[in-house]
């Protein structure tokens, strides 16, 4: 009887240590199995999503794109086919994501004009500066084209001349009416190195056309809008270095060669 009890004893515990040998083991072993499969579940989720985001014709462009150094001729066209002014400029961009482009452009532009009935003589030549980004909406793109809209903060500061020095039917000097206040008698108006002062804002869009692995080509569009002005008392500037007509606000063009490093 008690070799029974004994023996039914013995077989109870070991069934006990049994089960909680295996309540331990088996919990382990599933939270390494799950452990291990889950991560790579998530992870070719978000790499499913990437890859449906960008498409077929994208990809993913570098943080560090690069560093682009240009030259804008569209100035240099103005003289050369009969126009009033003269210039060029050199540009320089850095990209980010192929998205943003933190610009800065230099330049110098020289003016000369005579008015309708050639009796007055401008003259303008000066540096000029810009700053501002551009935003590619083709950033994701394979192909490598721009499509770039962007914002600019413009300044010149310019000494520019005014000379009455046209001739009537008659043979004789053509001034503007101008008269001294207190003699009432017509002025001669000679005035040279006036100064001035500009700042400007502009908008514009542009498209840059990748020809080969380093080599871009493109013109855009430049909507320009004065915010001061500080001119000299004698006479408005006819030109602004960098700016154009000197008016409230101008367009002007663009047309940019690069080449990205």
């Amino acid at each position: 009887m008690e070799k029974k009890i004994l023996r039914y004893t013995i077989n109870h515990l070991s069934a006990l240590v049994l089960v909680a040998f295996l309540l331990q083991v088996n919990p382990c072993r599933a939270q390494q199995q799950y452990g291990n499969t889950m991560p790579q579940g998530n992870a070719v989720t978000k790499k499913q999503k990437d890859k449906k985001a960008l498409g077929p014709n994208d990809m993913k462009y570098p943080k560090m794109g690069g560093f682009s150094l240009g030259v804008d001729i569209a100035g240099l066209g103005g003289g050369l086919f009969g126009g009033n002014a003269i210039g060029g400029e050199v540009c320089a961009d850095y990209s980010f994501y192929n998205r943003f482009f933190p610009t800065v452009e230099v330049g110098y532009e020289k003016s000369d004009k005579w008015n309708d009935n050639q009796s007055i003589h401008y003259q303008a030549a000066a540096p000029y500066g810009r700053i501002g980004v551009d935003y590619n909406l083709f950033y994701k793109k394979k192909h490598g084209h721009q499509l770039r809209i962007g914002a600019r903060y413009g300044f010149s500061s310019f000494k520019y001349d005014i000379d009455a020095n046209g001739l009537d039917e008659d043979g004789n000097p053509v001034n503007p009416e101008i008269k001294d206040p207190i003699w009432e008698e017509e002025l001669i108006y000679n005035h040279h190195d006036m100064q001035a002062r500009m700042q400007w804002l502009e908008f514009g869009i542009s498209v840059r056309g990748k020809l080969t692995k380093h080599l871009y080509m493109g013109w855009g569009l430049r909507f320009k809008y004065e915010l001061s002005t500080k001119k000299d008392t004698f006479g408005n500037p006819w030109y602004v270095p960098g700016y154009g007509r000197y008016k409230s606000n101008v367009i002007g063009i663009s047309y940019v060669i690069s080449y990205k490093f």
